[in-house]
C-alpha cells in the first residue's frame, strides 16, 4: 500500500509538472476539464489529443464502474445488517440488489442535474467524510486492531483540514448550489439514517443474497 501511494504521488507529481511546463496558466485555467488533452494536443498534435481523450473515458468508465459497484455493495452489506432499509439488499433483477439500482439512480440524477466539475467536487468532498469518518470509527476500536492512535488522529485531523480547504475553494470559485446540494445531502443523510434506526429499533435479520462480485 505504501508503495502504491508513493507511486501514485509520484505520477501525479510528474503529470502536474509536464502541464505547467506545456501550457500556461491562462491556458490551464481556460481549459480545466480537459486540459491534459490539450497538453497532448501541444505534445503530439490531434493524435495526441485523440489519445489523451480516448485514456481519459476509459479512466473515466473505470472509475465509475468501481465507485458505483463498491457503494451498491457498501449499502448491501448495511441492509443485511439492518442499517438500512431491506430494498437495498433485496434481488431486483438478474441477482442485482436493490442497492445496484439506487446507486446508479441517485450518480444519474447528479450527473444530469449538475456540471461534471461540479460533481466531482461533490464527491472529492463526500470521499474526506467518509475517509475521516471511518478514521474515527477506528479510534473506537483501535485497541481490537493494534492500530497507532497517533496516525489516525493525523489521518482525521487532515482529511477535516483538506475537507475544510476543498469546501472554502468551491464557496469561492464554484457556483452556490454545489456546496448547499452537498451539506443539504449530509443533513438529510443523517437525518434519514437516525429517523430509521428510531423507527427499526432493532437490526434486520441477516439476508441470504450474495454481495456483488
Amino acid at each position: 500500500m505504501y508503495g502504491s501511494l508513493a507511486i501514485v504521488t509520484f505520477v501525479y507529481v510528474l503529470v502536474s509538472v509536464v502541464i505547467v511546463a506545456t501550457l500556461s496558466l491562462a491556458s490551464i485555467d481556460a481549459n480545466q476539464g480537459h486540459v491534459l488533452a490539450e497538453v497532448g494536443r501541444a505534445l503530439a498534435g490531434r493524435v495526441g489529443f485523440v489519445a489523451i481523450g480516448a485514456a481519459a473515458l476509459l479512466a473515466t468508465a473505470s472509475g465509475v464502474n468501481a465507485t458505483l459497484f463498491g457503494d451498491a455493495n457498501l449499502a448491501f452489506q448495511m441492509a443485511r445488517n439492518g442499517e438500512l432499509p431491506e430494498v437495498f439488499a433485496r434481488d431486483v433483477w438478474h441477482g442485482a440488489p436493490g442497492s445496484l439500482f439506487i446507486a446508479a439512480g441517485l450518480t444519474g440524477v447528479f450527473v444530469v442535474a449538475f456540471p461534471l466539475s461540479a460533481v466531482g467536487q461533490m464527491a472529492s468532498l463526500a470521499f474526506l467524510i467518509v475517509y475521516g469518518s471511518v478514521s474515527v470509527g477506528h479510534l473506537r476500536i483501535r485497541t481490537k486492531t493494534g492500530a497507532r492512535f497517533s496516525l489516525l488522529v493525523a489521518a482525521v485531523v487532515l482529511n477535516a483540514a483538506l475537507f475544510a480547504l476543498l469546501l472554502e475553494h468551491a464557496i469561492a470559485t464554484g457556483p452556490a448550489t454545489t456546496w448547499i446540494t452537498l451539506l443539504g445531502t449530509l443533513v438529510l443523510s443523517f437525518s434519514l439514517a437516525a429517523v430509521y434506526r428510531n423507527r427499526r429499533g432493532s437490526r434486520a435479520a441477516p439476508s441470504k443474497s450474495a454481495p456483488l462480485q
